[in-house]
């Protein structure tokens, strides 16, 4: 059966590029935006293999990249945990795939937020999402923050993903000031309150290797030791099983992130 003029494997062929294309969209868009990146593409291709060849192309190299940053969230104690994060100074494709995969993780892990030293990455650089679920809410990234200008006192329980099952009330201010800049270099200048403000201030915190068990007193703390103390034990049996690098391989492989997106 031929349908309009091409034969009918070749039409499968083109209907299957069209959709590897639509999934590039969602990878890259700002690149890519829908009916405008069909029509720059259609536009140039006077053949339909030339696009199959150029969205195969492409997408196997989405496919090599994500294989290669391999990004998982890492638990407490691990030593990135407590790596005090440096300044980005060059965002790249694979930093933009590495950010798009954060959110895919958060996800996954019911979270609203990410920092990147919880996926093993010296840089700061965190996301938020409030709704915690894709396709709704705000997506938000957050590279090099600076936090000003607290105001007022509130207590709020909070959890987080490196320390799966630990919650505890925390006191924080109940507003900051925040400046800092999307992927794209546009700034985020305003200031915040509310939930989005805390969250804002746990990751921020991550950034600088605290976390918020580290602002629960010494009483309060006592009552997570059981808790702690297995997280602290399954990490160390990873590292018996080889399941984590050294800790001087781990320093090393964060030198040279440092040195490819920190250095001036």
């Amino acid at each position: 059966m031929v349908a309009h003029g091409l034969r009918l494997p070749v039409f499968w062929d083109f209907c299957d590029c069209v959709s590897s294309t639509w999934v590039l969209g969602q990878h890259f868009p700002n690149r890519f935006r829908d009916k405008s990146f069909f029509q720059k593409v259609l536009g140039k291709c006077k053949h339909q293999f030339f696009l199959l060849f150029l969205c195969n192309y492409l997408t196997n190299s989405i496919e090599l990249e994500n294989r290669r940053n391999n990004l998982h969230i890492i638990n407490y104690p691990h030593l990135t945990l407590r790596h005090k994060s440096r300044p980005v100074r060059k965002v790249d494709r694979q930093l933009r795939g590495i950010v798009a995969e954060m959110f895919e993780l958060m996800y996954a892990a019911k979270g609203i937020g990410l920092a990147a030293n919880q996926v093993d990455l010296p840089l700061q650089l965190f996301i938020i999402n409030p709704s915690g679920e894709k396709g709704s809410g705000e997506e938000m990234v957050f590279v090099n923050p600076v936090l000003s200008a607290p105001r007022g006192r509130c207590e709020r329980e909070e959890g987080c993903l490196s320390l799966p099952g630990v919650y505890a009330n925390i006191f924080r201010p109940e507003s900051v000031h925040v400046v800092a800049y999307d992927l794209s270099g546009n700034v985020f200048d305003r200031r915040v309150d509310d939930m989005l403000s805390r969250v804002i201030q746990h990751e921020n915190d991550h950034l600088e290797g605290v976390l918020f068990i580290d602002r629960m007193n010494d009483v309060d703390r006592k009552t997570l030791a059981h808790d702690l103390q297995e997280l602290e034990m399954e990490l160390e049996n990873k590292r018996i099983r080889e399941m984590i690098p050294a800790d001087s391989v781990i320093r090393q492989r964060l030198a040279e992130l440092e040195s490819q997106y920190c250095s001036g």
